[in-house]
């Protein structure tokens, strides 16, 4: 079991299919979780890795001795350090380049374990396989009619299927190009410029995203010709 908990960046799609390429089973931990939370799903899911960003590295430090992390690596950034209880994130590109000597992975081995919310008790783990992620990006490729010449940009957070299963790897899959936002402090504005600069084809908002772009006065004075479908959901969206 590897797990990540960071906020969005490149470095997430590195970590994911790095532990897919090598038989292991990429857990994603929602990064706006508590020490406690954060806990119990390690411990649950018997991590041994863990990779997290600087800024998450207080809340693993209050719960270090409760769970059974042995290896820590942490993608620090202008504004945080790594601690000197974890490697420095940079350390994982140092290895060998030849390719990993691991026995076959088969379809229907697991690739990740997504906690649910938890709103009826415990998070729980559901495991998707090599074959469920494949036939979900498959499907979904077949149902959008995607060319491969897309360029989506997905808004949420990496650690969910929405941003990841929805539209990340689907586009990839198929050969497109996928823009990813930072997480925290969204702004609608910023969203609809880089839709006009990178011609963005495909995206992902959630409602209360889609209600502020409404809402916008100066909405028509962005040039977003090259848009031609939002996905949604997450809440119920008003017609």
């Amino acid at each position: 079991m590897s797990g990540s908990c960071s906020i969005n960046c490149l470095e997430y799609f590195g970590l994911y299919f790095a532990a897919a390429k090598i038989g292991a089973i990429a857990v994603r931990l929602n990064f706006r979780l508590s020490s406690t939370e954060l806990a119990y799903a390690l411990n649950d899911f018997e991590t041994k890795i863990l990779c997290f960003h600087a800024g998450l590295a207080e809340r693993i430090a209050q719960v270090r001795k409760e769970i059974p992390v042995e290896h820590y690596f942490c993608l620090a950034d202008e504004k945080t350090e790594v601690p000197d209880w974890a490697a420095p994130f940079s350390i994982l590109g140092e290895g060998s380049q030849d390719e990993p000597g691991v026995a076959s992975i088969y379809l229907n081995d697991p690739v990740m374990m997504m906690y649910t919310s938890g709103t009826t008790g415990r998070p729980k783990g559901a495991i998707w396989t090599h074959n469920t992620t494949f036939w979900f990006s498959a499907i979904q490729v077949l149902k959008w009619n995607f060319s491969g010449k897309e360029t989506a940009m997905t808004t949420g957070p990496l650690y969910h299927v929405g941003a990841m299963e929805d539209v990340a790897l689907l586009v990839l899959m198929r050969g497109g190009t996928v823009i990813i936002t930072k997480s925290k402090n969204f702004e609608i504005q910023r969203v609809l410029s880089f839709f006009e600069k990178e011609k963005v084809t495909r995206c992902f908002l959630f409602p209360f995203m889609i209600y502020e772009m409404l809402h916008l006065s100066e909405l028509k004075t962005y040039r977003l010709e090259d848009l031609k479908t939002i996905y949604t959901g997450g809440d119920p969206l008003m017609p």
